[in-house]
């Protein structure tokens, strides 16, 4: 049975047969760490602690797609993302 390639939130990334990448992993970490269990996400960065636990594992571009909902979380729960 061959794995499946569908990524996070069951977007399509493929993974097999790509080159291990050099690039430095890019973060949204804002070294203040606040986990909000209300909220579900950092108050520091907006990444649930699925997502922090994972972030190595996932590819540039599954890295992309959830930076680009961090703001979107924060307008959500009423908040302003820190610079």
């Amino acid at each position: 049975m061959a794995k499946s390639s569908l990524g996070l939130y069951g977007r399509d990334f493929k993974r097999e047969n790509e080159p291990m990448s050099t690039d430095p992993i890019k973060s949204p970490c804002k070294r203040l760490c606040a986990v909000d269990g209300r909220m579900g996400f950092c108050r520091g960065c907006g990444r649930t602690l699925k997502e922090i636990g994972g972030w190595s594992q996932y590819s540039h571009e599954e890295r992309d797609v959830i930076m680009d909902e961090l703001a979107g979380r924060f307008a959500e729960a009423g908040l302003v993302a820190p610079e």
